[in-house]
């Protein structure tokens, strides 16, 4: 048998005997072993190369951690790359600063990174519908107009293979859409149908199989990486980005907005999330990320307008406020020389986040009271493997 074809069945088998010696995790069945940075992120630097999300979810600190007090709360953190916190290592983003500032503060509560390169309002629905099955206790939600871009399918490729990966959670969706998205999940469903006939019997399954051989070349680049830190004490980082941009032409700006944000009230995910709120009893706080201000002309940035900025922050305070959902504008908070570029934040600027941010966090636990013992989570990741290699992939 040649050996390329060997890959994805050797993966299949690591991939299995590695759930097999785990324990049950919450709602998803056996944890997987830890791959992004310890599993830390749903996806690797520069992008994501595996986009099954019962994969990326299932390799994720969601599913195995232990916590270190019974009624340690679980905080789920959504957003963009800007969230995930591109171009920096996980310690140095907006999650692991939270994570230092609410242990400062005595909250019991941790909170996990399940951000995904590139805005997408919809990309983001699936990815709350598979992270409920593991228990959130708040959501966090830091948006800024660049989600609510209307287009369906998506542009991105990220994206589009980000849907081709997950058809079935797709469909399932579109079948009875979220509130507030029932438009773009309409346009999926031609989408679906394309799809389908492409990927059903076993060209599903070695799609599946592409994704775990993936999965399993990432962890070894990610244990090199690791392995280099600890010797040299820093790595050069993996991604980069186009840089600060406060000399750009503004009518190029505005021609942009007017196209990409026509009528981008329509598609409401903020109807989602109130729904989300009201049947789960799960306490949403939603989040004007910064933006660099390098105003120009009628520009607030490079990105947006100044008029589709107030337009936006209004709209997202008067909507938060009539669906009950939990508001903090931050879009000012930073200087421009605390990003790399317009929307990306320097680990300064993300630890000033975080210290805006734990207080409200903090206040939303305070009101839902205690979290439910979890004295019985899934074992720690270095434990999963014992029974394969003693240590993580």
């Amino acid at each position: 048998m040649p050996a390329n074809s060997r890959r994805p069945r050797a993966a299949l088998l690591l991939a299995l005997l590695a759930a097999a010696c785990g324990a049950p995790a919450h709602d998803q069945g056996p944890c997987l072993p830890p791959v992004y940075e310890g599993g830390q992120r749903l996806h690797g630097l520069p992008g994501p190369t595996v986009f099954d999300l019962d994969l990326l979810l299932r390799q994720h600190e969601l599913c195995w951690r232990r916590p270190a007090r019974d009624d340690e709360a679980r905080v789920v953190l959504l957003g963009s790359s800007a969230v995930y916190g591109f171009p920096l290592f996980a310690d140095e983003s907006l999650a692991a600063r939270l994570n230092v500032r609410l242990a400062q503060d005595d909250v019991a509560a941790h909170v996990f990174n399940a951000a995904f390169v590139n805005p997408d309002q919809v990309r983001d629905a699936l990815i709350l519908d598979a992270v409920l099955p593991y228990r959130p206790d708040v959501i966090v939600y830091p948006l800024t107009p660049a989600e609510f871009a209307h287009f369906a399918p998506a542009l991105y490729l990220p994206v589009v293979r980000f849907f081709t990966a997950n058809l079935a959670r797709l469909e399932r969706l579109t079948q009875a859409p979220p509130a507030g998205l029932e438009e773009p999940f309409e346009r999926y469903r031609a989408f679906v149908a394309t799809h389908r006939a492409g990927r059903a019997g076993l060209r599903g399954l070695a799609a599946r199989a592409r994704d775990l051989a993936t999965l399993v070349r990432s962890a070894v680049r990610e244990r090199a990486r690791a392995a280099a830190r600890a010797l040299t004490g820093a790595v050069a980082p993996a991604a980069t980005t186009h840089g600060r941009q406060d000399r750009y032409e503004c009518d190029k700006t505005v021609a942009d907005n007017r196209r990409r944000y026509a009528d981008w009230q329509t598609w409401n995910g903020l109807a989602n999330l109130a729904a989300l709120q009201r049947a789960h009893d799960i306490p949403v706080l939603l989040v004007f990320w910064p933006v660099a201000h390098e105003p120009r002309g009628a520009c607030y940035s490079v990105r947006y307008t100044d008029a589709l900025m107030r337009e936006f922050g209004a709209w997202a305070a008067r909507e938060s406020a009539a669906r009950g959902l939990a508001y903090l504008d931050l879009h000012d908070l930073l200087p421009p020389e605390l990003f790399f570029d317009s929307v990306h934040v320097t680990p300064a600027g993300q630890a000033r986040i975080a210290d805006a941010l734990a207080p409200h966090i903090a206040a939303l636990l305070a009101r839902r009271g205690a979290a439910p013992a979890r004295a019985a989570a899934a074992p720690a990741a270095g434990d999963e493997l014992a029974c394969l290699a003693g240590d993580r992939l």
